[in-house]
């Protein structure tokens, strides 16, 4: 029978409107359970991001990593993080059915630095290794108070804190040295154990790039398929098309607003109307004027004063490694309030060391903020002119004119490495392709000669195993902070965690 003119403009509509949400349609994969999947993590191969995979079971979520699976017990999509139940006890033993948590290092996931961990019933190898395994520490507070757990009176017992390099991927040693491990994640110390929450390793997983394609009909209608300029054109992905903006939460290709620019443009037009305004504008330039000249006055007497204290040899001069470690973790604490505390957030953009002020006492203070930029919760980037310092700069910036909240972890990776080494960011004397300190201590870290660079001061009188694992620790944590993709760098509240517990070994250290 014949359509009516009515009847086919209503089925041309369902067609039209069918088509759009098959382009518009989410990436996530379906619930399991009453458990929601978020996108990039996928339980099957039509949904989510491949390199992302878990299992679904029915009614329950599963993580398998290189030694087990896990059963999964939360999922927080909006900082990237999901929480597993570690390996049970053995009835009546102080034996997990598995000695340790490993993850593949080449998969988008890593172990935070929310996780407490206790390493129990131990040999005493485990005593060569960095940990807290002293009478009071917390993983005998654990022990006490769970005395039907079978660890009352086993051997050795070490607190760990994770988010070093070490601790990445890896948690625990063979069965030779310990036997059973706990994790807590934010566990708050101050409570009595009964109050804990239950245990649980927390992992983080990497934001998304764009999926692959092989052709142009594998992408939707926001996005083509060209080859990855990072990839020298192996690899092709689906880039967003002129307009839309790459959103790796929900796997979609989204508008860009525009709605501020054009509010700016307004406010603008407004005030520089009018010769009141002229006037203003005047004299605000005089006071940024003369506040610049005070600036640099200023900059010249804190570079001189920073040389004189890092590279002195004089007994006066001279910076403790404990001290460096406490002017390193003030430093970032600081840094870590404006990304994440400050409303709104804010990028400093100009961290280096001669912006980190000493007062008498040697306290650090993050200063001159010339550069930095207000962030609106919803921007995660800025698109900006070149700034910075040289030997400071995020490299990534040089790629997409965009700063974020890790250019400052970048910037502050360098200042690390001035703190361990007390050499100049930029050399001439050195050899031509160490001039960059950066590329200078990467390369001693892939040689594996990373001590070589610390500050000779530092180790002249003998250096404790204790003290000689803690400047391996910084000197790993700044590599990391250099990491060459910004995706892969911490943020500067783990940054400052790390730090604290390497502060922590340095302590025990001097203590005993």
């Amino acid at each position: 029978m014949a359509l009516t003119t009515s009847k086919r403009l209503h089925l041309s509509a369902a067609v039209i409107l069918t088509y759009a949400v098959c382009v518009l349609s989410l990436k996530g994969c379906p619930s399991c359970g009453s458990t929601p999947v978020p996108y990039p993590l996928s339980t099957a191969p039509d949904c989510g991001d491949q390199s992302y995979k878990i299992r679904c079971n029915a009614t329950s979520l599963f993580f398998d990593s290189l030694n087990n699976t896990y059963p999964i017990t939360s999922i927080s999509p909006s900082n990237q993080r999901l929480t597993i139940e570690p390996s049970p006890f053995l009835a009546n033993t102080c034996i997990t059915t598995s000695h340790g948590f490993q993850l593949n290092s080449s998969a988008p996931f890593n172990i935070t630095s929310s996780n407490t961990v206790f390493y129990l019933n131990c040999s005493t190898q485990v005593l060569m290794f960095p940990l807290n395994c002293t009478s009071n520490s917390l993983c005998h507070v654990y022990i006490n108070g769970t005395a039907g757990s079978g660890c009352v009176d086993t051997q050795a017992c070490c607190a760990l804190q994770t988010g070093d390099s070490v601790t990445k991927y890896k948690l625990g040693f063979n069965g030779d040295v310990c036997s059973a491990y706990r994790s807590f994640v934010n566990l708050d110390y101050s409570l009595p154990v009964s109050r804990w929450p239950a245990p649980g390793v927390e992992l983080e997983w990497l934001l998304p790039r764009e999926p692959t394609c092989e052709e142009l009909g594998d992408c939707d209608s926001g996005s083509t398929c060209s080859p990855d300029p990072n990839s020298n054109g192996l690899i092709k992905r689906c880039f967003c098309n002129s307009g839309l903006q790459w959103d790796s939460v929900v796997g979609q290709c989204i508008e860009v607003p525009d709605g501020r620019d054009k509010v700016r443009i307004a406010l603008i037009t407004g005030l520089t109307t009018g010769l009141g305004v002229a006037l203003l504008a005047a004299l605000i330039g005089f006071l940024f004027y003369m506040r610049h000249q005070r600036i640099n006055k200023e900059q010249e007497r804190l570079t001189r004063e920073r040389e004189e204290i890092l590279n002195a040899g004089e007994k006066q001069g001279f910076l403790s490694w404990l001290r460096r470690l406490s002017i390193a973790h003030e430093t970032a604490e600081g840094l870590s309030y404006l990304h994440f505390d400050a409303v709104p957030r804010i990028y400093h953009l100009d961290v280096k060391s001669s912006n980190i002020l000493l007062d008498s006492n040697l306290n650090a203070k993050v200063s001159d903020f010339g550069l930095s930029r207000l962030v609106h919760t919803d921007l995660s980037h800025i698109s900006t002119c070149a700034q910075g310092t040289i030997g400071y700069l995020d490299p990534e910036y040089f790629r997409n004119f965009q700063l974020t909240n890790k250019s400052d972890v970048y910037s502050f990776g360098v200042v690390l490495l001035e703190l361990l080494t007390s050499q100049k960011v930029v050399d001439v004397n050195r050899e031509e392709d160490d001039v960059s300190l950066v590329a200078y201590v990467q390369r001693l870290v892939k040689e594996e000669r990373i001590m070589d660079v610390v500050d000779p001061m530092l180790t002249r009188e003998g250096v404790s195993n204790m003290g000689f694992q803690s400047m391996k620790a910084l000197g790993f944590l700044a590599i990391r902070c250099l990491n060459e993709h910004r995706q892969n760098r911490p943020s500067m509240k783990e940054v400052a965690e790390e730090i604290e517990y390497i502060i922590s070994i340095a302590t025990a250290d001097v203590a005993e």
